[in-house]
């Protein structure tokens, strides 16, 4: 399989609808696709909340020509669908080819699934992040079908804080 797309006339009507299409558009932008457009009457990207997915980590994509649909019970399960759609394309000179089928109801094997992050002297990572890069790391995350997210907190010691934490 391996469908084209030069243009993301992406169709969203709800607020999460609207808010994944967001995210998802600016996912595209990363990726250096311009053609790229949200309204809430058409489009080849089609986003759905749908209360006949089971669950909120679940979603249904559906591949029909040149247009897909992401299905979801609330956003996260639009944030993984599209995510999903992101993982089996690429994005190279200026084309998007996605080179896998994608569709179908999809379901993760594990009810939690999660990462630890913490902003403290230790991770020798995160303690020079800004905020985007921090919001990035998140969306990566969700990207990968991560669902919790726990902070690991500093400790109130003399090496609460070094010289590229950026912020108190």
């Amino acid at each position: 399989m391996n469908i084209s797309f030069t243009e993301f006339r992406i169709k969203a009507f709800s607020s999460d609808e609207i808010a994944a299409a967001k995210l998802f558009e600016s996912e595209l932008k990363k990726r250096c696709v311009t053609n790229i457009s949200i309204n809430d009457t058409h489009g080849n990207f089609v986003f759905n909340i749908s209360p006949e997915i089971n669950d909120k980590d679940c979603y249904k994509i559906t591949v029909n020509n040149e247009i897909i649909e992401f299905y979801g019970k609330t956003i996260r399960g639009l944030i993984f669908a599209y995510s999903h759609f992101l993982r089996k394309t690429i994005f190279k000179d200026d084309k998007s080819i996605l080179v896998e089928s994608i569709s179908g109801v999809y379901a993760p094997q594990k009810r939690i699934r999660g990462h630890q992050i913490g902003y403290r002297t230790t991770p020798n990572t995160y303690d020079a992040w800004d905020y985007d890069q921090y919001f990035q790391y998140y969306l990566d995350m969700m990207a990968f079908g991560a669902n919790t997210v726990e902070h690991n907190g500093t400790k109130p010691d003399k090496n609460f804080r070094n010289r590229l934490m950026k912020y108190e």
